[in-house]
């Protein structure tokens, strides 16, 4: 999750260089690890991801206005993952 976020924060147009750190919230028996580094605080419609810290691990993720944003940020969160060894991407190309 937090490999995820990073990513999808890294992707974002404000705040890219912010670093998602979970942390309580408010009515969550859970930290929270967030990620958003969009125009307007809180908008669904603008790409950006949460996710309690517990068992099943699932991350929400919202919105999002335009395709190019999203396929940049889920590159990033793919490459991420497969750099980490938690994932094994195809390879393309020759060796």
């Amino acid at each position: 999750l937090k490999l995820v976020c990073r990513a999808f924060q890294a992707a974002s147009p404000i705040g890219a260089y912010l670093d998602p750190v979970p942390a309580a919230m408010p009515g969550y028996a859970s930290d929270l690890v967030m990620a958003g580094g969009t125009f307007i605080d809180g908008s669904t419609s603008e790409f950006s991801a949460d996710a309690p810290l517990r068992e099943p691990f699932n991350l929400f993720v919202q919105g999002g206005t335009h395709r190019a944003h999203i396929r940049l940020a889920l590159n990033r969160a793919l490459c991420a993952l497969d750099a980490a060894g938690l994932i094994n991407l195809p390879q393309t190309g020759e060796s």
